[in-house]
C-alpha cells in the first residue's frame, strides 16, 4: 500500500476559514432571529440545517489517496470516495496547468474543505476532482471517467501508479 497525504494550500485554508465564519455567523442569525420570534421550528430547522453543512462538507472533503490492491482509493475524511481499479487506468499524468481554466462545478463543492465532486472544463470536458490545493495536480483516465487528484508528491504517485498499472492483472 502506497499512500499519499492531500495537504492543503494557503487558498484553501482561507477559503474554508471564511466559509465557516460566515456560516457559523449565518446559524447565530438564525438562532437569534428564531429566539426573538419565540424558537419557531422553522428558524430552528433552518440554523440546524445551516449548521450542518460544514459537517457534511467536512466528511466528503478529500484526505489522501492510496495505491494497492489493484486500486486506487480516493479517501474522504469519513470515509471512501471511490475506489478505481488498476486494471481499468489508461493514463495517469501531471495536469496540463490551464486545463482547469473556465471550468464549472456539476454537483459538488470548491473552497470548503477542498475541491471535490462533478466538474466540466473544455479541455478535460466531465470529470471528478478531489483535490486540496490548484497546483500539482495529476489527471487519471480510468474506464470512462476522469479524475483530477491533489497527492502530496505528484512524481512518486505517477511512478507508483505506473508500476501499480503495470503489474495489475488486465483479466475481469
Amino acid at each position: 500500500m502506497h499512500r499519499f497525504r492531500a495537504p492543503w494550500d494557503r487558498s484553501l485554508r482561507i477559503t474554508t476559514a471564511l466559509v465557516l465564519v460566515l456560516i457559523v455567523a449565518a446559524a447565530a442569525t438564525a438562532l437569534a432571529a428564531a429566539a426573538h420570534a419565540g424558537w419557531s421550528l422553522p428558524r430552528v430547522a433552518l440554523a440546524a440545517l445551516v449548521a450542518a453543512v460544514p459537517v457534511g462538507a467536512w466528511a466528503l472533503g478529500p484526505r489522501g489517496f492510496v495505491i494497492g490492491g489493484g486500486f486506487l482509493r480516493i479517501e474522504r475524511n469519513a470515509w471512501p470516495a471511490r475506489l478505481v481499479p488498476l486494471r481499468e487506468v489508461r493514463t495517469a499524468e501531471p495536469l496540463a496547468p490551464d486545463a482547469l481554466r473556465g471550468a464549472l462545478r456539476l454537483l459538488g463543492t470548491s473552497g470548503l474543505f477542498g475541491h471535490y465532486g462533478l466538474f466540466r472544463s473544455r479541455a478535460l470536458g466531465r470529470f471528478r476532482m478531489y483535490a486540496t490545493r490548484s497546483a500539482g495536480l495529476v489527471l487519471v483516465r480510468a474506464g470512462g471517467a476522469q479524475y483530477v487528484l491533489s497527492p502530496d508528491r505528484p512524481e512518486a504517485f505517477l511512478a507508483t501508479m505506473a508500476a501499480s498499472v503495470a503489474a495489475a492483472p488486465r483479466g475481469r
